[in-house]
């Protein structure tokens, strides 16, 4: 039990050290989250007749950011009317797909 406390924290800390670089970008608009969010949906492909979720168009919205050298968190919660899972993106200056807001 001892050995999976020591990986567990061995592998907790290198998650921190990968991570370090992309807490120091500097923070994205909710402009430029909004922008990008629209060039994800623009490149769906033409054969692809489902539709796509909020977790994917966040989720990629906040790696395209982070491919731009911008910061903004990927929240995963729910909504109120209809109740059921949303994912958003969080800025220092406000929410960008969070719906009722």
């Amino acid at each position: 039990m001892r050995w999976l406390a020591r990986t567990w924290l061995a592998l907790s800390d290198a998650d921190d050290r990968a991570l370090a670089p992309l807490r120091v970008l500097p923070a994205a608009s909710p402009a430029l989250a909004g922008a990008v969010s629209a060039a994800v949906l623009q490149i769906r492909p033409a054969w692809y007749r489902g539709g796509i979720a909020c977790m994917e168009i966040s989720l990629a919205t906040v790696l395209a950011l982070a491919l731009c050298g911008r910061r903004a968190h990927w929240v995963l919660g729910a909504r109120q009317l209809p109740t059921k899972a949303h994912a958003w993106v969080w800025t220092e200056d406000g929410a960008f797909g969070l719906s009722g807001r």
